[in-house]
């Protein structure tokens, strides 16, 4: 039995536009595949920009709301409301002698 010889192809052409699809489809791939991983960190990223501005006007409004609490004037204002105080006008000082240990009586 002889087999019959056939000349060598030339599958060089082949094989370059193989390796080119193949290097296409896969570029394409990882394209769409990054594309979609940053419009889904740019979402995330819009999101919590948006909070952090939130965030920003709640520490303005505290920070308004904690210099106008901390304020003697409104101090004051809420004790005589809420409490019934009075603001003193002569003060006057009351010392319990025995509370002293030069006032104590000494037993002999």
């Amino acid at each position: 039995m002889t087999k019959k010889q056939l000349p060598p192809k030339n599958n060089l052409p082949r094989l370059i536009l193989f390796a080119l699809s193949t290097l296409c489809f896969i570029l394409g791939g990882t394209q769409i595949y990054l594309s979609s991983k940053i419009a889904v960190h740019g979402q995330e990223l819009q999101s919590f920009e948006d909070k952090l501005r939130e965030n920003k006007l709640e520490i303005a409004h505290l920070e308004k709301i904690l210099q106008e609490t901390a304020s003697l004037s409104y101090i004051e204002q809420q004790a005589k409301e809420r409490l019934g105080m009075k603001k003193v006008e002569n003060e006057i000082v009351y010392i319990m002698p025995h509370r002293f240990a030069s006032a104590q009586r000494v037993s002999d």
